[in-house]
């Protein structure tokens, strides 16, 4: 997660998307899962993809970011 921030923080939004994108899968594998981490990849992919103007992308990630951050606090 961090260097994907790292990368978004340079303007190096493919790099931070390819981080992001890593460590989402990563952490969607791994057990138990962490529901902060994972909203936290979904929120910086969506945030890249914002930065790069792909404004559905953004949205449909951020939308998940949510979903996921409302479902974890519920439960």
């Amino acid at each position: 997660i961090l260097l994907g921030t790292v990368c978004l923080q340079s303007e190096d939004f493919d790099s931070a998307l390819r981080h992001y994108s890593r460590a989402l899968s990563l952490y969607e594998s791994s057990k138990p899962r962490d529901s902060n981490a994972i909203a936290t990849c979904l929120t910086g992919i969506s945030n890249a993809h914002r930065s790069r103007k792909e404004l559905v992308q953004a949205l449909d990630f951020a939308q998940r970011a949510w979903t996921l951050s409302e479902s974890s606090r519920s439960a």
